[in-house]
């Protein structure tokens, strides 16, 4: 049992914005944030989530040489 998770990136790449999801095994939408970095605590409206198969989806936006890159 995993009590968080987390994605994160060192300092060397320009992160512009991070957007999150975590779906249960029948695709409903249990969690979204757009914090960096993008961290789940297992719980769904304060309840902790049963132990399952949970998707995650992540959407970056960061800087390279200048250039936006999704």
């Amino acid at each position: 049992v995993n009590d968080i998770f987390s994605v994160g990136f060192g300092s060397a790449i320009h992160l512009l914005s991070m957007e999150g999801s975590i779906f249960d095994r029948w695709g409903n939408m249990v969690y979204r944030s757009e914090d960096i970095p993008f961290t789940w605590d297992g719980k769904q409206y304060d309840a902790v989530m049963q132990s399952g198969v949970y998707v995650y989806s992540i959407r970056l936006t960061y800087e390279v040489d200048g250039r936006e890159i999704e």
